[in-house]
């Protein structure tokens, strides 16, 4: 059973997919998405994922955050340019939120430095 955080000005905190589609899409976003993070750097409103561009990555990216915004409301997502060959996935959410986006997204990261903090978003 998990638990959920609600607010009157935000969504419950948790991911609306019933447990199996969860674990199914937990696998599938480490599989794609995860394994091409190149760094994480921690951000007062959440974390932003770096990554080195590669054929259709961006539609990967936009797939990826059409999807989350659907089944994980309380998060607000972008992809941004990062330099002239790389991209940036800009995840925030209410201070209640980051601990899941850190056990969801950041934690699950197998052979990536801890995220570095800043006190500034990127």
């Amino acid at each position: 059973m998990s638990s959920v955080i609600q607010s009157a000005e935000s969504p419950a905190l948790a991911c609306t997919l019933p447990p199996p589609e969860l674990r199914k899409r937990r696998a599938e976003v480490l599989s794609t998405v995860r394994s091409k993070v190149r760094e994480i750097e921690e951000t007062p409103e959440g974390f932003a994922f770096r990554f080195a561009r590669t054929p259709g990555l961006a539609e990967e990216l936009g797939e990826f955050v059409r999807f989350e915004s659907v089944c994980c409301a309380f998060l607000q997502m972008e992809v941004t340019q990062h330099g002239e060959d790389g991209l940036v996935l800009l995840m925030r959410g209410a201070p209640e939120a980051k601990p899941l986006m850190r056990s969801l997204f950041v934690e699950t990261t197998e052979g990536l430095p801890a995220p570095t903090s800043t006190q500034a978003a990127p």
